[in-house]
């Protein structure tokens, strides 16, 4: 999430204040005073919505390559082109095509080599020189995401997952990764074997934490759930899509029925798209990143996520367009051993569960933030035409 996106969700600049004066008290012990400014020629740190960045005027020249790497868009060559040459003549600007700067005392807390990124729920302090990068919770932000994953990394040890190199309360310090997300990744053979990769990284979770669960119950339960988070939501979020959502709930559980079967159940990533999978340049090794949503779900939803890219714009339509043909089945059932289960169904649970997911997302944002999201997720969900199957 780029930070002109952040400013229309949320109060980003004040968050990004308190955020960081906290994150340099707690982890330095060191009193900072940051504060946003408008443009002007004298603050330290200068702020790039578009390019989703907060450096000094002068970058040094692994900054400059850790942007080109994120800006190597798999589009066409000339969009791809272009972005990179935004990225080239900010960092060579001197702060001229920033649209605000950032005033810190002292100058010495952020230098050269480091830039602050901020994302969805945290804001990330990258210092290239010494080669780790600090991400610490928002302020005002619930907790129960970051202590979801951070809990989780400290706990497992796979190989496929950085490695954490210091914690506190509220922030934790990992390695930073060479090469890019697969999100970035523009060889179609090496995107192609990362997300198989990925895959079966999950499957390896999954052997250590089956378990199979009654089909109907489960999706019963995953209704009651859904209704009562969207009752609690409408009481605080400007949501329009709850009788819609509710509605295609209810459908797919009357098609969950057809399985007729106990299902897998295993530990799932939750959000295994492209942009969670890291890439490294040269080994081509492959992790997975942003933990926050790991919980137990289906076996398919995850594989789902990152073959079918159920996360992008009309994929979820296709996905049950398409569900009888062997691409999907393949795909979806990639970690599960049986394979002749009825594909209407096993796409009703995965539907389910994804609502789910966008609900816990909106609701773990503060104030009415989500909202809007929460609406577009629900207008996909409704392209797969759940209200109109008998």
């Amino acid at each position: 999430m780029r930070i002109d996106e952040m400013v229309l969700r949320e109060d980003f600049y004040s968050i990004n204040e308190n955020t960081l004066n906290r994150y340099f008290k707690t982890v330095y012990g060191e009193a900072a005073d940051i504060k946003t400014s408008g443009y002007n020629f004298k603050s330290h740190l200068v702020i790039y919505p578009r390019v989703g960045i907060i450096m000094t005027r002068t970058p040094s020249i692994k900054i400059l390559r850790f942007l080109l790497k994120q800006y190597n868009i798999r589009n066409k060559m000339i969009k791809r082109t272009l972005a990179k040459l935004y990225v080239l003549c900010c960092c060579f600007s001197a702060g001229l095509l920033s649209e605000k700067g950032l005033e810190v005392c002292p100058k010495s807390i952020i230098g050269d080599s480091a830039a602050i990124i901020p994302a969805n729920r945290k804001i990330r302090i990258y210092y290239f020189d010494e080669g780790y990068v600090d991400a610490v919770i928002k302020n005002g932000f619930t907790r129960k995401y970051f202590d979801n994953e951070l809990s989780y990394r400290l706990k497992n040890s796979y190989a496929f997952i950085p490695k954490i190199l210091d914690y506190g309360e509220d922030w934790y310090r990992e390695k930073i990764l060479s090469g890019q997300s697969l999100a970035r990744i523009t060889d179609e053979r090496l995107y192609q074997k990362c997300v198989r990769e990925a895959a079966g990284y999950m499957k390896i979770i999954a052997v250590g934490s089956l378990e199979y669960i009654d089909a109907s119950e489960y999706a019963k339960k995953l209704y009651d759930d859904i209704k009562a988070k969207i009752k609690a939501a409408k009481s605080i979020k400007n949501i329009s899509s709850c009788e819609t959502v509710l509605e295609i709930a209810e459908k797919a559980v009357m098609k969950c029925i057809l399985l007729n079967a106990m299902i897998p159940a295993v530990e799932t990533h939750g959000d295994l798209q492209s942009g969670n999978v890291w890439v490294e340049n040269e080994s081509e090794r492959t992790y997975i990143i942003d933990w926050e949503t790991h919980q137990k779900r289906s076996i398919w939803y995850d594989c789902a996520t990152i073959f079918l890219s159920t996360r992008r714009a009309d994929m979820l339509k296709k996905m049950m367009d398409d569900r009888e043909k062997d691409y999907v089945r393949e795909s979806i059932l990639f970690n599960d051993t049986r394979k002749d289960y009825n594909m209407l169904a096993v796409i009703a649970v995965i539907t389910l569960e994804d609502i789910m997911f966008y609900l816990e997302d909106m609701l773990e944002l503060p104030l009415d933030y989500g909202g809007k999201i929460f609406d577009s997720m629900a207008e996909e969900i409704d392209k797969m035409g759940w209200r109109y199957h008998e």
